[in-house]
């Protein structure tokens, strides 16, 4: 059965669209739909399901469970981003590999995170961790995830360059439940990458892609980028 998104009024299956957790009558087709309907209009209609009172008050999402990676997760996982979106950044241009690879592939792929929540994590520094890392054609990525709005590469800004990475923050049965999409504009310019020695730039690469899921449990975000970045500047 399709539905209506409650924002922008696209259609899509029911089951694809995300719903507030408070109601559960309204339904957006992505996090921005949702944020900026609830700013403008649901948070001044929205009231408690009765199906979700106990006692007369409303009971707090289950941790791990669908509608917490709506409410609480989306706001924890927006923050650890926040927390690591430099470290990201600076990394993106490196995971391209651009000395073995063209130039454009810096505006045609990405970098694609996939995070997961860690039980272990003492902090909220950790309070996530890298499960994958790759990089991605941008065609595969909007292919992936039908719903990220499509953002078109802006021209280069004087003396940098244009990056993007993508992170989608999955639950424990590897479900896609919020995905992003990062664009930053980087310091300097393609050629000094694309003139790294090729064996340097493709083992900076694996390394990044194959170490990052542990270091950054490992790691600060302020660490990461004092102690293992240097070669990059």
């Amino acid at each position: 059965m399709k539905t209506s998104c409650m924002n922008c009024r696209k259609q899509m299956e029911e089951k694809k669209l995300k719903r507030c957790s408070r109601c559960k009558g309204a339904f957006y087709c992505s996090s921005e739909c949702q944020t900026e309907h609830w700013r403008s209009k649901h948070k001044f209609s929205c009231t408690p399901n009765p199906l979700l009172l106990k006692d007369g008050k409303i009971t707090e999402p289950k941790y791990g469970s669908k509608d917490w990676f709506q409410v609480d997760g989306d706001k924890r996982f927006s923050k650890w981003v926040q927390r690591w979106h430099d470290v990201f950044f600076r990394m993106t241009p490196v995971a391209m590999d651009l000395a073995n690879h063209s130039p454009e592939r810096v505006k045609t792929h990405c970098m694609f995170l996939t995070v997961r929540m860690n039980p272990y994590g003492i902090d909220k520094t950790s309070e996530f961790f890298v499960w994958r890392a790759q990089v991605i054609s941008k065609e595969e990525l909007y292919a992936k995830f039908p719903t990220l709005p499509r953002r078109e590469p802006q021209p280069d800004e004087p003396g940098s360059f244009q990056v993007t990475f993508a992170i989608v923050l999955e639950n424990d049965e590897g479900e896609g439940v919020l995905v992003r999409e990062y664009k930053h504009q980087a310091k300097g310019s393609v050629a000094h990458l694309t003139n790294l020695p090729k064996a340097a730039s493709a083992q900076a690469a694996h390394e990044w892609l194959t170490g990052c899921c542990e270091m950054l449990q490992l790691e600060t975000p302020e660490a990461v980028l004092s102690g293992k970045l240097e070669w990059y500047d």
